[in-house]
């Protein structure tokens, strides 16, 4: 591999330069990099969209607001980002949150909405 990296300047690692050493490297991590990226991506899309949609459940959140355009969407939204710069362990919007404080945040909503009256009709 290192021959081939080298184009056939040396078969040994101890032959490398520092910059031919850190390319080596940087290349032989970017797939995991980028594998990790992408599973951290869709793991907090997710959470997100978990948290959107139990906002619905809570009657000082979004329960009963429609979503119909994008303005609604929106000021759903902007309702979600208050209470959690207000009321989260974290205390930031949820766009800047990590996996860990989105977690914690679904958490509370779950509690939240565990306490919510159930409506029969």
């Amino acid at each position: 591999m290192i021959y081939s990296f080298t184009s056939g300047r040396t078969s040994s690692s101890k032959d490398l330069s520092f910059d031919e050493a850190r390319a080596l490297i940087s290349r032989l991590n970017a797939p995991e990099d980028e594998r990790i990226c992408n599973y951290v991506r869709k793991e907090g899309a997710n959470l997100c969209r978990s948290i959107y949609s139990l906002s619905f459940k809570i009657s000082f959140l979004n329960k009963g607001f429609s979503t119909e355009s994008e303005e609604d969407k929106q000021m759903n939204l902007a309702k979600l980002n208050m209470f959690a710069r207000s009321r989260s362990k974290a205390r930031k919007n949820i766009a800047q949150m990590s996996l860990d404080e989105l977690t914690d945040l679904k958490h509370q909503l779950e509690a939240i909405a565990r306490k919510e009256p159930d409506e029969e009709e």
